[in-house]
């Protein structure tokens, strides 16, 4: 029974020492990157004054014209999306600005890819702690699918930590107004199955911890 007591002992000691290490580390990540902050009035899904499901094309184009970026034309695959450039070097290169319908006249989704060092743990200070993940696809949930982060760094074959470099972020209005993000959508109807694969966020665990937590699972 002792050696039980001590297997357990040592496993709790070590899960805190992990929190506890991820904290440090996110207090070293430095300030938040330019682009990405936020102001009360606009937080994430909203964007710099751009808000999904709100702003028309034509005023999102003069907000971003505004902030330094330019037109380089619309997605040769998804004609309903414009995507803009930075004319100077910038944490976030590009924008993208979808609309749910061609002739719609407003945003239903902003993309910014990064191409700086901008890290999770830079979100989180700004939305907390994500709702859940799917790591076989290094994918983030917040707001029930209103923001989703794919990071550039594979969930499954690097540690979660606040470090984890971010790739690019979706912004969406409520999925309830918008299929946007279907898949998304379809996981969150089934997240209490056992066959779900998006996890609840619990922190920054080894994965191994989330298999224990959630068995039958796909986590990698």
């Amino acid at each position: 029974m002792w050696k039980i007591g001590l297997y357990v002992l040592i496993l709790v000691a070590s899960l805190i020492i992990m929190t506890f290490t991820s904290i440090a580390a996110g207090q070293v990540l430095g300030s938040i990157p330019n682009g990405l902050e936020a102001e009360e009035s606009c937080t994430l899904p909203c964007w710099n004054g751009i808000r999904p499901g709100e702003t028309t094309v034509i005023e999102a184009d003069s907000i971003l014209r505004d902030l330094g970026y330019r037109l380089v034309g619309a997605d040769a695959s998804i004609a309903t999306t414009n995507n803009y450039e930075s004319i100077q070097p910038a944490p976030i290169c590009q924008v993208g600005l979808g609309r749910a319908r061609l002739l719609s006249a407003r945003i239903s989704e902003i993309t910014l890819q990064f191409c700086g060092d901008t890290a999770l743990g830079h979100l989180t200070e700004l939305v907390e702690r994500p709702d859940s993940f799917i790591p076989y696809v290094s994918m983030l949930s917040y707001h029930k699918g209103e923001v989703i982060v794919i990071l550039r760094s594979e969930i499954c074959r690097t540690p979660l930590t606040p470090h984890n470099p971010i790739l690019f972020i979706s912004l969406t209005q409520p999925i309830s107004q918008t299929q946007a993000n279907s898949a998304i959508s379809a996981e969150l109807a089934t997240q209490r199955e056992e066959s779900s694969t998006l996890l609840p966020w619990e922190g920054y665990l080894p994965l191994w911890r989330y298999n224990q937590l959630y068995p039958g699972r796909v986590v990698c």
